[in-house]
C-alpha cells in the first residue's frame, strides 16, 4: 500500500510569504512615488487649463477674470474662475464655491516658496484683462507634494500677452519650477 500525501509543507508555504513580503516591502514606495508624480502631472495639466479659461473667458466677456489657487486642508488643491468686478472690490478676492483641481489629489499642495504669482490673502491668482493680456504681474504656480518638496510640476505665464508654459523638477540641478 502506497502511502502518499500531496500538497504543500508548513516551511514551503513560510518561505512563499516571507518572500511575497519582501517583494511587496520594496514595490510599495515605488507605487507611492509613481502615484503622487501621477497627481502632480493631473495637478499641472488642470491648472493650465483653468488659467487658459480665465484667459479665453476674459476675451470672450470682454471683461478682467482672474484665475485662483489655494491649499485645501481637505481637498488638496482647489480653484476658482471669477470676473473682477470694476472698481476693485472685496467680492474679488476669490471668496465664491472653490473646486477640487485633482480628484483623489489631497497629497498635492501649493508651493508657497515657489510660486510667485500674485499672492492675495491665502490664495495665488493671475488676472487677465478683457482682451486676454496678463493684468498686472506674470508669475508661476508650483505644485508639491504635502510630504516632501520635490517632485515639483509648475504653469508658468510667461508673457504680458498671456503665453503659457509648463515645467517639471524632479531634483536635477537645472530647476525649472525655482
Amino acid at each position: 500500500m502506497k502511502n502518499s500525501t500531496s500538497g504543500y509543507t508548513l516551511t514551503e508555504i513560510m518561505i512563499t510569504l516571507v518572500v511575497m513580503g519582501v517583494l511587496s516591502a520594496l514595490v510599495t514606495p515605488s507605487l507611492f512615488a509613481l502615484l503622487t508624480r501621477q497627481q502632480l502631472n493631473s495637478a499641472q495639466a488642470n491648472a493650465l487649463n483653468v488659467i487658459r479659461q480665465a484667459q479665453s473667458t476674459a476675451k470672450q466677456s470682454s471683461q478682467k477674470v482672474q484665475a485662483c489657487f489655494r491649499t485645501s486642508s481637505t481637498n488638496g488643491v482647489e480653484y476658482q474662475v471669477q470676473t473682477v468686478a470694476q472698481p476693485e472690490v472685496a467680492a474679488n478676492n476669490c471668496m465664491g464655491a472653490w473646486q477640487t483641481l485633482v480628484t483623489g489629489g489631497t497629497n498635492i499642495q501649493v508651493d508657497a516658496t515657489n510660486s510667485s504669482m500674485t499672492l492675495r490673502n491665502s490664495y495665488r491668482s493671475i488676472r487677465f484683462q478683457d482682451d486676454g493680456w496678463v493684468d498686472g504681474s506674470m508669475g508661476r504656480i508650483t505644485f508639491i507634494p504635502k510630504t516632501r518638496t520635490m517632485p515639483r510640476r509648475c504653469v508658468w505665464v510667461s508673457t504680458l500677452i498671456g503665453t503659457m508654459r509648463t515645467a517639471g523638477d524632479d531634483g536635477s540641478s537645472d530647476a525649472n519650477c525655482t
